[in-house]
């Protein structure tokens, strides 16, 4: 199908209002708007909004290539601290896995682009009637996806709902080729509780099949570790200056003590008090 024909496609998928919905928001936003405008500073304000703007921007552009250039293949709205995206969920089609890792890698990208700047979100995605035009958001999806980062996200990190998580399991048999090219099966995690969610960090090693050949080329695995490695250990600097920072305050403290331990299984898995896993394996 060549590129006008695709995106007519996905603008038909996007009539039908059956989306894959996410809703992310940033952690501590009131304190850092509050501080960022009292800033002695003006250019304090400028470069919080750039850091989102061209973390959101930036993200998209990843996934915006080849194939997916010029497609809209997701819609989004950042309004205050939170961001919606969506993307037809092609359910039971040939593109479904593909759209669903390219929506994955997305959300992972802008999640990662943020946290460089040390700013940290939660999310849920879900799925349902959605209906978006420049002006509003009517949506099911939306209000379920809101439901999960409110109610059971509770940590820094985005989660999936139990349908998409059963969608990933039934692709990963059916379209398992797909689900490796992207990649995904490195960046979905499942906690003690059995809540899926996506994994922020490792950027290098969870890069997509061909990516990752091109810089093997260059670089060993070994290497690309120790880059993930470099990057996680300076968070982790960040998470406890803040675990240092709420510690009297019982309602943050245990997003940041969460993070710190989920940054160590990263760097070495039997480091960490809590138990994750691979969802796809």
């Amino acid at each position: 199908m060549h590129s006008e024909g695709l995106k007519q496609h996905i603008a038909n998928e996007f009539a039908k209002k059956d989306c894959i919905v996410a809703f992310l928001d940033i952690l501590g936003f009131k304190e850092l708007v509050q501080n960022s405008v009292h800033s002695k500073d003006p250019t304090d304000t400028e470069i919080i909004i750039g850091n989102i703007q061209s973390a959101l921007k930036d993200a998209l552009k990843n996934i915006e290539t080849g194939e997916n250039k010029d497609l809209n293949l997701i819609k989004y709205k950042v309004f205050s601290d939170c961001t919606c995206l969506s993307t037809p969920t092609f359910h039971g089609k040939d593109n479904e896995a593909s759209n669903l890792c390219t929506f994955i890698t997305m959300i992972k990208g802008y999640t990662f682009n943020l946290i460089r700047k040390n700013i940290y979100l939660r999310g849920g995605i879900s799925a349902g009637y959605h209906y978006e035009d420049n002006y509003m958001i009517f949506s099911d999806g939306l209000i379920k996806a809101h439901h999960l980062e409110k109610k059971e996200a509770l940590y820094p990190r985005t989660i999936l709902d139990e349908d998409l998580v059963q969608r990933f399991k039934r692709l990963w048999v059916d379209q398992k080729d797909i689900i490796l090219d992207f990649n995904v099966q490195t960046r979905l995690i499942t906690d003690e509780k059995g809540i899926t969610f996506i994994n922020p960090f490792n950027l290098m090693q969870s890069m997509d099949k061909q990516t990752l050949k091109d810089i093997n080329a260059q670089h060993s695995k070994k290497k690309l570790k120790k880059i993930d490695n470099k990057f996680n250990r300076e968070r982790l600097e960040d998470i406890e200056g803040k675990i240092i920072k709420y510690k009297d305050n019982k309602c943050v403290l245990p997003k940041y003590e969460w993070l710190k331990e989920f940054i160590n299984w990263n760097i070495k898995p039997k480091s960490s008090k809590y138990k994750f896993e691979y969802l796809l394996k």
